[in-house]
């Protein structure tokens, strides 16, 4: 089995997204070649074994790249993950580098859009197709994994059509057809796609902190889970002051692979006393918060 390229893309303090992904995919044991897109040198990555970083000069969102990082840094085959992923399953990149051998391309579901609902008629002007649609799953782009000859096209007209169908420059919410931008225009294409030909992954093999309530079986086959995606807003490394909330799981697996002295990558970030005890979840804390909210403190 031939290892697969990983790619992920970041954009000024999103790389301690990354350098927490790289450093969760290395405690995994997973040795593959990363290639971090990016808006300039990470110098923490700098000189570390089978870590190549590209350098992007574009006004782009760096959401909108993702499929431009892999066709201009070609691979056999690639596994694509947000910077706001932690990988959790040693056992997960193998399972997925087995189906692009069979020529599936993966992805994960992160929801239901009915066969009839009214998005799916509006991506069909933008991505015609003769074809039944063939699922109700909306898909995440925050992972995918193909074969780069037989995905190429898919990948080619994904970057097409953001560049078409979308202002690349802005990110999501900022365009009233097509809300979640990249990810619209991924299940724009990927509604025609037969679905024998897309392995995919639902909750609760993968954990997404805004969408935890979920109509999926609960028992995946991964523990606790493949990997854990920070979706929404909140990223840990944009923490001000002491957090209302208390720390998700994302969070409590960012700050560890962030601060233990064994991970391969040493982050240059720095916490106050409090912030770090809030990472922990330290009871003192747990009491401030209470306190705080109580007074509607801010």
């Amino acid at each position: 089995m031939i290892a697969s390229t990983i790619y992920t893309i970041t954009k000024g303090n999103y790389k301690y997204g990354v350098i927490a992904l790289i450093n969760s995919l290395r405690f995994c044991g997973i040795e593959n070649e990363i290639i971090v897109g990016t808006d300039k040198e990470i110098i923490e990555l700098t000189g570390h074994k089978n870590i190549k970083q590209i350098i992007i000069d574009s006004d782009w969102n760096p959401t909108n790249l993702k499929g431009k990082l892999i066709l201009d840094n070609p691979a056999n085959s690639f596994i694509f993950f947000d910077a706001d992923i932690i990988v959790s399953s040693a056992k997960f990149v193998r399972i997925v580098e087995k189906y692009i051998e069979q020529g599936k391309f993966c992805t994960v579901i992160d929801g239901i859009v009915p066969h009839n609902d009214h998005r799916r008629h509006l991506w069909r002007t933008v991505s015609p197709s003769d074809i039944e649609i063939p699922s109700p799953w909306y898909y995440n782009a925050g992972f995918f994994a193909g074969n780069s000859t037989l995905h190429f096209d898919f990948l080619m007209n994904w970057l097409n059509m953001i560049e078409t169908t979308l202002d690349p420059t802005k990110f999501l919410f900022e365009n009233d057809d097509f809300p979640m931008a990249d990810q619209d225009i991924y299940n724009c294409l990927l509604q025609n796609v037969a679905t024998a030909d897309i392995v995919s992954f639902s909750p609760s093999d993968w954990l997404g902190i805004s969408t935890q309530l979920n109509p999926f079986f609960q028992i995946g086959n991964f523990r606790p889970n493949a990997f854990i995606h920070c979706t929404g807003e909140h990223k840990p490394w944009k923490i001000i002051g002491l957090p209302k909330q208390a720390p998700n799981e994302y969070d409590i697996k960012w700050y560890d692979f962030i601060f233990n002295p064994e991970n391969t990558i040493k982050a240059n970030f720095r916490l106050n006393k409090v912030q770090h005890q809030w990472f922990k979840n330290k009871i003192q804390i747990r009491i401030l918060r209470k306190i705080k909210n109580r007074l509607n403190l801010s």
